[in-house]
């Protein structure tokens, strides 16, 4: 069966079976060699077009999610506030993307076995902007392919193969919901495709369109969100009372309020209402930082929950179009140009502008209540600190909005040589243009206009000479009581601040394969070829973000490229077939030059082999060198200067330095070595049976990362001497600036195991029909991030130890379903705090925590569909989706994000149903 041989075949509700496929069909993605009889080493899992339709997914990143080797990673359910992937879909094998400091690539995306332009600046690709409709397979190599496809290529490969061949007209509508009436969207999708030319020549189009609504904040829209869990630190503590604590009704504490608050002084605990009226807020059972357990005005409870008002999934539309003409010009040569245009509109909240008790109000201040200033006079006090929270009507969450278009134009052709030769060459451009577009506070303009008094006239204005330069035209704004402040002064003081990035890539690539000469065995088939790319990123920044002048965010200007010219090749020798010890027995070698503009020279390389003793049974093996190359953010990021606290062991005191954070240009591609060794099993005693089990070891070394200011200045007293060049000091030896560049300096490590198992009952077995079985399971060992503070295994934090996809399929006649069970084993909140479940847990120690350990965590997801018309060519589909059919709540979780990660279902028992057609 050489689908199965490639790798996990997605079974399908449809009655096509996985061994239906046919071997032309077959493309090994962890190959260049395309021979049908050539059985790669790399394991490799097929995402079918039947399993996106069964599922009724209209995003190929939810198919993919479910793989047990992915760890679900940033989607539109999980945007980060203000960064430069917000509302995107990024894929993560193996957790590597998540692990060893901020975001980047380590798994290649290829649509059609071609780059496809990134969406950011740190290299990731948007799935949002490939029309899923047209996709008619994923293949995913779980393991590291940089010889055959170059850098990113660390943790694997994701090849996204469009549809090349339609006849006729087909397309989709549906709608969805979830149990709450909310996650609202509607999709549509068309494509068509004729022949021309006496089929010479052959065109295809299509359009996907997606619109969700999205979901408010957890703790108006969910039961588990009203339970207001959150992480609440205390350094002073009652005694047998952890460091930290995950707990219900975990509220911002006294040092905010939403109308202000007085914090610490005689004063303390005074909150402002509207109208100049004033109360008592009673701080909660335990109070840390800035949250409480409970607490609120009077004990009243009315505390803020820490997230409330930033959506659980923000809203997003998008588009994706695709077509592609093809012709054969000459016998055994075919020319293609295909264009593609995307575009995603993504919107909502975030949590809203806020002062932790870092307001300092003067006696004199214009809008102060009286009873508060008569007694500020009465105590002689010229100044009381203020918290305060924005939960104004007109100054309460910002707004955020992304809008984001691509634009790819390839073009090439394909031919034979010969019998035994082919080639193909390919030009590709592309550009993605991401407009960031989010509210912000603009601070010297804020801190202006609240200090605000009586002028000669008693007009009420804002006091001369404010510091920072702010704007002219200061609005006075006044932040006693909710709803106090006027829009003329929101307006004043809330500004947006944008950020316009393009990345451009253009890739040109020629690739020749096939049999060189004959063995024993059979050919000596190889490919080689040559690829040049050049990437590049420009962006602008308004004036008042460059600046820095914003509570938050400030985006920084970056402008830079780099080309890379490659050289590889890769051959197949079989070395034994049907011997007495052997039915096959093969090996795979491959090897790429690539010369990098900026970091120079670098090899990588795979060797491996595939050894079938008899026919139920075949082992493989590969150990390859890979690379990551930095990203376009990683060399060209602007300086961003900062001003923080170092302790300097050399003077044996602490003070304020300036941190200047920048892009690095002498930064080295990141090194892997990965090796994958496993087995598969297809007894023909039990004819449609399969098992596969394969380990896997990667090792990471120079990882990129950025060190903070102290961390330089510490490894610098360690005796890191490259680190000590980074630390400038004055004449007197007082450091004055730490250049906080990105290095190569952390190290990664994972190693694991992949399980399939599949079983396609023979037909009418048990009941009338056909039923197929599958279990998809990955184990993680470790995953070991070794950095500044020693290594810190991430294993059950960022991914579960076990993770597990089973499914039922069943299909008779017209009818189909699919039934899921998705099992998540235990994670922890925290690998470095210790719990109640560990032996070393002492809640006297600063790293102890309540409630370390998430239980696990299954669940069921079902679906249907029925054939209404089949005629021919001529057909009408209606299909159902219940995800989530138990209603599974995530566990508890802390922090800013209630829910604390990407790993869990957020949204709830939901719903879809559609029509597909097709004449």
């Amino acid at each position: 069966m050489a689908a199965a041989d490639q790798g996990v075949v997605a079974a399908a509700v449809a009655p096509a079976s996985p061994a239906e496929v046919s071997d032309a069909e077959i493309i090994v993605t962890g190959s260049r060699i395309a021979s049908t009889g050539f059985t790669a080493p790399t394991p490799t899992t097929v995402i079918g077009e039947e399993l996106i339709e069964a599922r009724g997914i209209t995003n190929v990143i939810d198919a993919i999610n479910e793989v047990p080797a992915f760890r679900p990673s940033q989607t539109p359910a999980a945007a980060a506030r203000g960064g430069t992937s917000s509302g995107g879909s990024f894929v993560d094998l193996r957790g590597l993307s998540a692990v060893g400091g901020a975001p980047t690539a380590r798994t290649l995306v290829l649509v059609d076995g071609r780059r496809f332009v990134p969406s950011n600046q740190i290299g990731q690709v948007d799935l949002n902007l490939i029309p899923t409709s047209l996709i008619r397979r994923t293949e995913v190599v779980t393991g590291g392919a940089s010889a055959a496809w170059g850098s990113d290529a660390v943790a694997g490969v994701v090849n996204l193969l469009l549809k090349d061949k339609l006849e006729g007209f087909e397309g989709s509508i549906a709608y969805g919901q979830s149990d709450e009436s909310d996650y609202k969207e509607y999709s549509l999708s068309l494509a068509a495709g004729t022949g021309f030319a006496g089929e010479r020549g052959h065109i295809i189009a299509g359009i996907d369109y997606v619109n969700n609504k999205g979901v408010p904040d957890a703790f108006t829209s969910r039961d588990w969100g009203r339970e207001a869990y959150g992480n609440l630190a205390l350094s002073a503590r009652p005694a047998g009372t952890p460091s930290r604590n995950i707990l219900p009704d975990v509220r911002i504490s006294d040092r905010m309020a939403p109308g202000g608050v007085i914090v610490g002084g005689p004063l303390d605990n005074i909150e402002f209402l509207p109208g100049g009226i004033t109360r008592t807020f009673t701080p909660g059972t335990l109070v840390g930082g800035n949250q409480m357990l409970g607490g609120g005005a009077n004990n009243s409870n009315d505390g803020i929950y820490f997230a409330a008002g930033s959506n659980l999934v923000n809203p997003i539309e998008r588009y994706a179009a695709f077509a592609r003409l093809t012709y054969e010009a000459f016998d055994g040569v075919e020319f293609f140009v295909e264009g593609s245009r995307a575009e995603s509109k993504f919107s909502g909240y975030s949590a809203s502008h806020r002062d932790d008790a870092n307001l300092t109000i003067r006696v004199d201040n214009a809008f102060l209540p009286e009873s508060v200033r008569t007694q500020m006079q009465t105590l002689g006090l010229q100044s009381i600190t203020v918290g305060r929270i924005a939960y104004d009507d007109n100054f309460g969450f910002y707004k955020l909005r992304t809008d984001q278009e691509v634009d790819r134009i390839a073009f090439g052709a394909k031919g034979e040589l010969s019998e035994r030769w082919s080639w193909d060459a390919y030009y590709q451009w592309g550009r993605s243009n991401y407009v960031q577009k989010n509210e912000g506070t603009e601070m010297a303009n804020y801190r202006a206009a609240i200090d605000a008094v009586f002028d000669g006239s008693g007009n009420i204005v804002c006091r001369p000479g404010a510091a920072g330069s702010p704007d002219a035209g200061c609005v006075p704004f006044n932040i006693f009581g909710q709803n106090s402040p006027s829009d003329q002064a929101v307006d004043y003081v809330r500004k947006i601040m944008t950020n316009d990035v393009t990345t451009k890539q253009q890739v040109a690539a020629i690739n020749v394969a096939g049999d060189a000469f004959d063995l024993w065995a059979g050919p000596v088939s190889v490919a080689f070829g040559a690829e040049y790319r050049k990437e590049k990123v420009h962006s602008t920044v308004n004036a008042d973000s460059q600046a820095r002048r914003f509570d938050y965010g400030n985006y920084q200007a970056i402008s830079g490229n780099y080309d890379t010219k490659e050289l590889y090749f890769e051959t197949v020798v079989p070395l034994a077939r049907e011997t007495a010890f052997a039915k096959s027995l093969e090996l795979n070698g491959a090897i790429r030059l690539t010369d990098y503009s900026t970091s120079g020279t670098v090899t990588t390389w795979k060797i491996g082999g595939s050894y079938e003793p008899f026919a139920d049974l075949r082992f493989r093996v590969t150990q390859s060198r890979d690379i990551r190359a930095p990203n376009l953010n990683e060399l060209f990021a602007g300086a961003v200067v900062g001003r923080g606290l170092v302790v300097d062991p050399v003077l044996g005191t602490s003070y304020q330095v300036n941190s200047i954070v920048s892009g690095n240009l002498d930064l080295d591609p990141e090194r892997a070595d990965t090796f994958t060794g496993g087995m598969v099993y297809q007894p023909e005693w039990l004819p449609g049976f399969r098992a596969s089990v394969d380990y896997y070891n990667i090792k990471i070394k120079d990882v990129i990362t950025q060190l903070t200011a102290q961390n330089i200045v510490d490894q610098c007293e360690d005796g890191d001497l490259d680190l000590c060049a980074l630390i400038i000091r004055n004449a007197g030896g007082t450091i004055t600036e730490v250049r906080g560049q990105s290095l190569n300096f952390n190290s990664l490590k994972t190693e694991g195991v992949d399980v399939e198992l599949s079983y396609a009952l023979p037909q009418d077995t048990l009941i009338p029909g056909s039923v197929t079985l599958r279990a998809l399971g990955t184990y993680v060992d470790k995953l070991v991030l070794t950095g500044v503070t020693g290594p810190i295994d991430r294993v059950r934090q960022l991914v579960p130890k076990w993770t597990w996809n089973a499914s039922v399929h069943y299909s008779y006649g017209r009818f189909g379903a699919m039934a899921q069970l998705r099992y998540l084993g235990s994670t922890l909140f925290d690998s470095t705090l210790v719990g109640p479940d560990d032996p070393d847990y002492d809640p006297a120690n600063s790293d102890s925590l309540n409630l370390n350990r998430r239980s696990p965590v299954a669940y069921v997801n079902l679906s249907a569909q029925y054939d209404i018309v089949q005629d021919g060519d001529r057909s009408l589909q209606l299909f159902g989706v219940v995800n989530n059919v138990f209603d599974k709540d995530p566990p508890p979780m802390g922090g800013y994000n209630p829910v604390g990660g990407v790993l869990y279902d957020l949204i709830g028992r939901a719903y879809r149903v559609g029509l597909r057609f097709k004449f």
